[in-house]
């Protein structure tokens, strides 16, 4: 449930928005059926050993489709961009290692602004702006808001979705050792000019200080069975999701939920999902633990001691990951991270459940909507291959 908090020390001048599930209940709609089951047709692929070299890619780490059908590809290991038309019909290879014009260092976002393409570059604290064909229209310099980073002690945010107004939103992050320690327990989504200049407050989550796994040394291991809230925000429209997924303690039935907020912080859907919890068995919890151990060996530390760091719930989170939608959908996966299959349901744009669909763990989504998703094989050995799938019932 979203509810409106009132603190004694204002942060950036607004009010705090926490999600939960308690509260009026007039606003908690519920949704407790169970949700048709749809299937996956394959419409297109992209890249691997077939495609011409041009159009082939090392990685595929991002993607982005425009209204019109247009697609780039992003390469991250060699910070190039393929576009494509909405046949897969390779237009264009842009973009090499470097600092110059159409050079970049880290991609950490790409979409478009009507027929231009924009490419967040963390890397180089920049955003480009090309034309559907590659050539380099703009860039805008990004600096952090050192203001908001002196005042609450957060990590200044940076731009990951730009919006059709020219701002941009992105999330801020609070230190780990300050979430350890209790000192901060908010992170907000913060609306901001497209050079880093903070203008808003969308919304606040909780953080929660079981989310690192900290071992000797001061390194730190995702845990495999994190049930702190998730938040995603949505390519195009700039819906921030948010995923309260508390593990149940018992077996009785229980409830997660999924709010969606505006870019103005406003709520456009609020509602809770029921569900029979799924115990935790210890085939799940060797094979989690396996490539932390693995991990952990290499690194130097004992068995023993990341044995003992790794959070062991009774049952599973009910959400392990989620995709906001570039419509506003949005993917919830409900199987455990790293199942061969993984189940995922479908939300519709004001939150009720258009359905499920199941498809290989190792296919990792790129974007999606409703009735659409692209994906890219994460396991695989090869040149990776993005193939697109309809949603169909």
């Amino acid at each position: 449930m979203i509810r409106k908090v009132v603190v004694s020390r204002p942060v950036l001048g607004l009010a705090v928005w926490m999600l939960g599930n308690s509260g009026d209940p007039q606003r908690l709609m519920q949704a407790s059926a169970e949700p048709v089951r749809l299937r996956l047709v394959e419409g297109g692929r992209m890249g691997g050993t077939s495609a011409p070299p041009d159009a082939q890619f090392s990685t595929a780490t991002l993607l982005s489709e425009s209204p019109e059908g247009l697609i780039v590809v992003v390469d991250g290991r060699e910070r190039r961009l393929h576009i494509f038309d909405s046949f897969g019909k390779h237009l264009a290879r842009v973009g090499r290692h470097g600092g110059g014009p159409a050079e970049f260092e880290i991609i950490s976002g790409i979409g478009f602004l009507a027929d231009t393409i924009y490419v967040i570059d963390f890397g180089n604290r920049r955003t480009s702006l090309l034309s559907r064909d590659g050539q380099e229209l703009a860039r805008v310099r990004y600096e952090p808001d050192g203001p908001v980073r002196s005042t609450t002690g957060l990590r200044a945010a940076f731009p990951e979705v730009l919006l059709r107004d020219s701002t941009a939103l992105g999330k801020a992050r609070a230190p780990r050792e300050a979430v350890q320690r209790g000192t901060i327990t908010h992170e907000p989504v913060l609306r901001m000019t497209r050079s880093g200049k903070v203008v808003d407050t969308v919304v606040w989550t909780k953080t929660h200080a079981n989310a690192p796994m900290r071992g000797a040394g001061g390194s730190s291991i995702a845990q495999p069975f994190e049930d702190a809230t998730l938040i995603a925000i949505s390519p195009r429209i700039g819906r921030s999701i948010l995923v309260e997924r508390r593990a149940a303690t018992s077996s009785s039935a229980r409830r997660f939920s999924v709010a969606s907020i505006s870019p103005a912080g406003d709520t456009l859907f609020n509602r809770s999902y029921e569900y029979a919890p799924q115990r935790l068995t210890t085939d799940m919890l060797q094979k989690a633990i396996a490539p932390l151990l693995e991990a952990g060996r290499k690194a130097g530390y004992a068995e023993s001691e990341i044995l003992a760091a790794v959070k062991k719930p009774s049952f599973l989170p009910p959400v392990s990951r989620v995709v906001a939608g570039a419509d506003g959908s949005v993917w919830l996966e409900r199987s455990a991270s790293g199942s061969a299959m993984a189940r995922w349901w479908i939300l519709k744009r004001d939150g009720s459940l258009a359905g499920s669909v199941d498809m290989p763990g190792h296919l990792k989504i790129l974007f999606a909507r409703e009735n659409r998703v692209w994906t890219v094989d994460a396991e695989t050995f090869e040149l990776p291959v993005v193939i697109k799938y309809e949603i169909r019932r």
